[in-house]
């Protein structure tokens, strides 16, 4: 009797393979963010809200104190430097401002993803690297602008600040300033015009933006020099602090030269 054949062992299937999730979904886009109109409005509302909450409010309630502390008469002379002390908190009650907006549209649900994260090595790189971009385009772009008979000015009420120098100045316009425009400018406007719309028309506007919203016309041109180079460095990072890191220096270096040339 033969004995029986040996059955051929089948190979076992291979298991298969799936990518390993390395975090959580991201979460469904808001519904303002699927659409460019509505990207766009809500951009807009955005910086409506800072301009008129964050920055235009806090002057007229000063310059109505100002106003009723004088007996209704002053002219502009009194009011620069009745005003100039409290620039420091005009700057911080913006960046809170900025802070809570930030915080009410990612409850919402309303705030656009940030750009692709890259690792701190990189990030520094881009931060150092856009750092002297910002610093050495607005030296040519001055020296144009002065071929062709314009001539950049900075405000004069921040010069006379400046003049009086102080800490509270110094970190209002090195450190808060850029924490609170940027997380208006870059990580509320850009991110939004970026994601609904294109990333270019999410720098170009963002930037141009940035310049009118410093009401300063004759600087105009490096003020969205300085939005462009912002709007960079979020976007090659992933990370609004590579923007506002940018953004402080810039600000420092600028503070700086401010109250040298004013003491000398």
């Amino acid at each position: 009797m033969e004995p029986p054949a040996e059955t051929a062992a089948q190979p076992s299937p291979e298991p298969s393979i799936e990518p390993t999730p390395t975090g959580p979904p991201a979460p469904p886009l808001g519904l303002p963010l699927r659409h460019a109109p509505l990207a766009l409005g809500l951009g807009f509302m955005a910086l409506g809200t800072f301009f008129f909450v964050g920055q235009l409010a806090p002057g007229i309630l000063a310059a109505i104190g100002i106003a009723i502390d004088e007996g209704g008469q002053f002219d502009q002379a009194t009011f620069e430097r009745r005003f100039i002390p409290l620039i420091p908190w005009v700057v911080l009650w913006g960046a809170s401002c900025a802070l809570v907006m930030t915080g009410l549209l990612g409850a919402v649900g309303w705030l656009a993803p940030s750009p692709e994260r890259r690792g701190a090595l990189a990030t520094v790189i881009w931060v150092v690297v856009l750092s002297g971009v910002c610093f050495g385009g607005q030296q040519l772009i001055s020296l144009l602008m002065e071929m062709v008979g314009l001539e950049p000015q900075e405000q004069e009420i921040i010069e006379q600040a400046a003049a009086q120098g102080g800490v509270l100045f110094f970190l209002g316009i090195a450190l808060l300033a850029p924490i609170g425009e940027e997380l208006v400018f870059r990580r509320i406007l850009f991110a939004t015009w970026r994601t609904g719309t294109h990333p270019v028309l999410g720098h170009a506007l963002s930037a141009l933006f940035f310049g009118l919203i410093h009401l300063n016309m004759p600087s105009l041109p490096l003020y969205i020099f300085m939005g462009l180079c912002f709007s960079i460095a979020y976007e090659r990072t992933g990370t609004i602090w590579a923007a506002i890191a940018v953004h402080a220096i810039n600000n420092t270096v600028g503070a700086l030269s401010l109250m040298m040339s004013s003491s000398s």
